[in-house]
């Protein structure tokens, strides 16, 4: 039986960062309806599948996420979901814990400057809040970043302000060369 999985539940997205591998912008004309999402996680309870990753796109932007993550619950999969941060507010972290989501994973690359050259301008303070708003709800929260050439030397900087957030999970993952890395080439390290 499977174990774990990662399902990028749309991909529409309102940021256009510079190394996403997926590309993503909007929507597909495609996309799961509610209803058929719903049956994917009663089929992934069926096969065993044991955790989900929910990411996109951004998942927040889909209006249905809560009822997925409370469908893959109900269905005893552990659900995370890995977003840019910028829509987590009050309402969005009352309903992930709601839905049974045992974590948020946000997407940091870089210190203010990087970070928001890379996806977009303010997102760096949204994340900030969105990591304290999290807390405040008693929802675990974890960083992802994209290691690249342009934010490397900015690791133990980044490790201080997530120390002073209190996030204790940090991961990583090497930029790779697809999607719109394919502008940034340059960027890419080397082995």
């Amino acid at each position: 039986s499977p174990i774990a999985a990662v399902w990028e539940i749309t991909m529409n997205c309102n940021m256009r960062c510079k190394h996403c591998g997926s590309s993503c912008s909007g929507p597909l004309p495609d996309e799961l309806t509610t209803e058929e999402a719903l049956r994917v996680c009663d089929s992934l309870g069926k096969l065993g599948l044991q955790r989900i990753t929910l990411s996109g796109g951004e998942p927040f932007t889909r209006d249905d996420w809560h009822l997925i993550v409370g469908r893959l619950t109900k269905n005893k999969i552990i659900a995370n979901i890995l977003s840019n941060g910028w829509f987590i507010d009050e309402e969005i972290a009352k309903k992930a814990v709601d839905a049974g989501a045992v974590n948020v994973g946000i997407s940091l690359d870089g210190v203010e400057e990087t970070h928001d050259y890379i996806r977009k301008k303010g997102s760096y303070a949204r994340i900030m809040k969105a990591l304290d708003v999290l807390r405040g709800q008693g929802m675990s929260a974890a960083i992802a970043t994209s290691i690249h050439k342009r934010n490397i030397e900015e690791l133990p900087r980044i490790k201080e302000i997530l120390i002073e957030k209190g996030v204790q999970d940090w991961q990583f993952q090497a930029a790779m060369p697809m999607g719109n890395m394919l502008d940034h080439m340059d960027w890419i390290p080397e082995p």
